[in-house]
């Protein structure tokens, strides 16, 4: 009798995981090497990820590194999506590798700090 309603337990479980769906998987990397060597390290995730089946955004954050290693330019930042300064089509392109691109913010952002204004705004967008 134990088996029986073990069975069902199980089949229950199952359901419960079909039904909850993928939960969003974030990366974050950081290093102290130069661009190059982490966006070819990002690039390779990325691509993996995305040859699994999943969908992939990578949102550069870095002041030093160009969106040119992922065959994109000219990108709105996040920063101005989330001060309703851009449109977020404006802000995401699909890199030449088949995931998409974002930047975080503009470099001069990322090298003297967020304001108040701008981090308020981003956690608005995120949420």
């Amino acid at each position: 009798m134990a088996n029986l309603y073990a069975n069902h337990d199980d089949q229950a479980d199952g359901l419960r995981r079909i039904m909850a769906g993928p939960q969003p998987r974030v990366f974050s990397v950081l290093s102290a090497s130069d661009g190059f060597d982490k966006s070819r390290m990002l690039i390779n995730l990325a691509v993996s990820l995305q040859r699994q089946g999943s969908e992939v955004l990578v949102i550069n954050a870095d002041s030093r590194q160009s969106m040119q290693a992922y065959g994109v330019s000219g990108l709105n930042p996040l920063s101005a999506v989330a001060a309703d300064q851009a449109s977020l089509k404006g802000a995401i392109r699909a890199a030449g590798q088949g995931f998409s691109v974002a930047q975080l913010m503009t470099v001069k952002q990322l090298r003297s700090g967020m304001t108040q204004e701008v981090n308020h705004a981003l956690n608005k967008l995120l949420a």
